[in-house]
């Protein structure tokens, strides 16, 4: 992913434009658009901007965790954005809630 690589700037624009067309295109609550926030707060963690990262992280983990079936992993993957969020931005105490979640694979 561009932004893991360092290169989120590039990303950035792509992951909102994704979001904004599933939001658009998709109902309220659809696991695609929890899905969109996790990958777009997942750049702008990369970019170190955790404050906008934050709600998007949240939220895309809250709709991916309520999604039944095989999103389970993308549950996972969006909670690992958040705990990784919380890890590298000093919110110890936030990672470590989170991380209680987190499977053993």
């Amino acid at each position: 992913m561009l932004g893991a690589s360092g290169r989120g700037g590039e990303a950035e624009p792509v992951a909102r434009e994704t979001l904004d067309y599933q939001r658009r295109a998709l109902a309220a609550g659809a696991w695609q658009i929890a899905a969109g926030e996790s990958v777009l707060g997942g750049v702008l963690a990369a970019e170190g901007r955790y404050a906008e990262a934050e709600p998007l992280l949240v939220a895309g983990y809250t709709g991916l965790q309520r999604s039944p079936g095989e999103r389970t992993l993308a549950a996972q993957i969006a909670l690992r954005r958040l705990v990784d969020m919380y890890a590298v931005s000093g919110k110890t105490a936030q990672a470590a809630e989170y991380r209680k979640f987190q499977m053993k694979w």
